[in-house]
């Protein structure tokens, strides 16, 4: 038996069968695009976020507090300039809501543009036109920031409350 007839006789099985849609569907290229698009839609994410801080944060003491969770997370070399965007965000709210609000649609609806076309090419199914695709891209970025949102105010709500039950604990068993 031949090395050919080998390979021939992988294909008819199911592992063959996935590796050899899986090369014809090219997912490593479609698998490259959606993190790349994911990548870039990072930064838009990022600055909505730090500019809706700097919009709804008028505190001193919770903006040291954000400033210092944000040099936590981030990169050496970075806080500097995220808290400059804080700052700008506090000055600038037009501005910055405006450039984050459009960045943020151009970058999700990116993604979102991408994870279909390589949907449709693992389902063999035919795209959306243009208009309807890039709809439905921003469709898709609407219901994310929201489904974000939620989780955000539920994380939030989470933490609240678990302080809160501690609280009255620590009051109970005094």
């Amino acid at each position: 038996m031949s090395v050919a007839d080998l390979l021939n006789r992988v294909k008819d099985w199911p592992v063959g069968q996935f590796f050899d849609k899986y090369g014809r569907d090219q997912a490593p290229m479609y698998a490259t695009i959606i993190a790349y698009n994911a990548i870039l839609a990072r930064f838009p994410i990022m600055l909505a976020l730090l500019a809706i801080v700097g919009i709804f944060v008028r505190d001193e003491q919770t903006l040291r507090t954000v400033n210092e969770a944000i040099i936590r997370v981030l990169p050496t070399g970075a806080e500097d300039e995220a808290l400059t965007v804080i700052q700008a965000g506090r000055s600038e709210t037009g501005l910055f809501g405006l450039v984050s609000f459009l960045g943020l649609l151009w970058g999700g609806s990116a993604l979102f543009g991408a994870m279909a076309d390589a949907f449709n090419r693992a389902f063999d199914v035919r795209g959306r036109g243009f208009i309807a695709q890039k709809l439905m891209a921003f469709a898709m970025v609407f219901v994310f920031s929201f489904l974000m949102l939620f989780s955000l105010v539920a994380a939030s709500l989470a933490a609240l409350f678990g302080s809160l039950s501690g609280d009255a604990l620590s009051v109970l068993t005094s």
